[in-house]
């Protein structure tokens, strides 16, 4: 993929443990509906299964796109979609 294509890269160095990571914090609040948020893996956006269900359930509801270059979603897709429903427990 092109730069352009990636648009902005994240990379705090801060364990996806912590609550405090504000470089994540002000990426989630600028997404807009039409953006997709690209992680390397699951854990890196949170450690805990319920916030990434919170994290993830408000991006559907906000319109912004997911995707996981590890485990197999991707909210765009049919299948990344049913991945996230057996993810999810929804």
């Amino acid at each position: 993929m092109s730069a352009d294509a990636w648009g902005q890269c994240i990379n705090e160095g801060i364990s996806g443990a912590t609550t405090k990571r504000p470089a994540l914090l002000r990426c989630l609040k600028a997404l807009q509906p039409g953006d997709t948020l690209i992680v390397w893996k699951l854990d890196r956006l949170g450690r805990s299964l319920r916030d990434l269900i919170h994290l993830l359930d408000d991006f559907r509801d906000r319109g912004v796109k997911f995707k996981s270059l590890t485990e197999a979603i991707d909210t765009e897709t049919p299948t990344g979609r049913a991945m996230w429903q057996m993810t999810s427990g929804g």
